[in-house]
């Protein structure tokens, strides 16, 4: 895609297909954007309300389940769709994190996003397809984000996270070996 094909200049956060034709671009210049044609053309989704200000995370799970989170900065949010992206529910994450950039789920019940909320770095996690939300870390460093999550997919209880981190503290990796137990 070039900036001609919709005329403004993006600035792409992240990328995730269902299949080798319907997938979405997250942009921080408030549009979120979808193909049908495997990428050759690109249209800016328009059912969700309200319209997020920007996408960071995207996740796709099974045939037809797409999370997206966002964005870095305030407000959290998870936008969900069971349905290839044809409709969309707008879950307001603000009791949980003030900020969302990654989503990571195994299941389309199972799934896990990180950020930062008042007290520091944080990763939630849900069972219930992002009904409900437990945190299962947090730095408890006020300003440290977790930026990215892995999980390992021969191993589901191994998660890593990245952790950014402020002045004059460092970065860090964090490592749970029992599904975020500890």
């Amino acid at each position: 895609m070039n900036e001609a094909q919709l005329g403004k200049n993006y600035y792409f956060r992240n990328n995730e297909f269902l299949n080798e034709n319907i997938g979405f671009l997250g942009t921080l210049n408030s549009d979120f954007l979808k193909t049908l044609d495997g990428g050759e053309t690109w249209a800016i989704v328009s059912n969700i309300s309200p319209n997020p200000p920007a996408i960071c995370g995207l996740d796709a799970v099974g045939t037809s389940t797409v999370y997206v989170c966002g964005a870095y900065f305030m407000p959290a949010h998870i936008i969900k769709s069971t349905e290839s992206g044809d409709t969309w529910q707008f879950i307001d994450m603000s009791a949980y994190a003030n900020a969302l950039v990654e989503i990571y789920f195994l299941t389309e019940d199972i799934g896990f996003v990180s950020g930062r909320n008042d007290t520091g770095a944080t990763i939630l996690k849900t069972i219930d397809g992002g009904l409900t939300w437990t945190e299962i870390f947090n730095s408890n460093i006020v300003g440290e984000y977790v930026w990215k999550l892995q999980i390992l997919e021969a191993n589901n209880n191994v998660i890593f996270g990245s952790v950014e981190s402020v002045t004059p503290n460092l970065g860090k990796l964090i490592k749970s070996t029992d599904d975020g137990q500890t």
